[in-house]
């Protein structure tokens, strides 16, 4: 599955802190699950749209998601939850100093190996993400 293209920007004071102030970052990817399958996800980030699912500049992923916990029928009885962080250095957080900035994702789901699942209008899968920074002391 392709997530949907957007955009965004960074205001002028964070778009500085990029560029001169901030050494790393931790992506924080937090998913939720309510899938009887498992699946991979990858975000693309680019300061060209064009160029975003062919040529990005920053690529996180791909990202193990568990399925939700399934009951002896094979249906989602329960939630899976997972959080993963991925480092990201100076010369990658550049991609946020653009504006816009162009984000998308993919989505794949590698089977259930011959195991019976029953999906649900209700099942869902849910990906929230930030940015942890480190801030080195501005010099005098």
């Amino acid at each position: 599955l392709e997530i949907e293209k957007d955009s965004d920007e960074v205001d002028d004071d964070l778009k500085e802190l990029l560029q001169d102030q901030i050494n790393s970052a931790k992506l924080v990817l937090k998913t939720k699950n309510h899938l009887p399958l498992k699946g991979e996800a990858k975000i693309f980030f680019s300061s060209n749209q064009n160029d975003l699912f062919f040529n990005p500049e920053l690529v996180i992923g791909p990202v193990t998601i568990p399925a939700g916990e399934l009951n002896y029928e094979g249906e989602v009885r329960e939630s899976n939850f997972s959080c993963t962080q991925i480092s990201v250095n100076h010369q990658e957080l550049q991609v946020f100093t653009a504006k816009p900035f162009y984000m998308a994702g993919f989505l794949s789901f590698p089977g259930t190996n011959g195991q019976t699942i029953k999906a649900s209008a209700g099942d869902y899968i849910k990906v929230t993400s930030y940015l942890e920074l480190n801030i080195k002391s501005k010099k005098d």
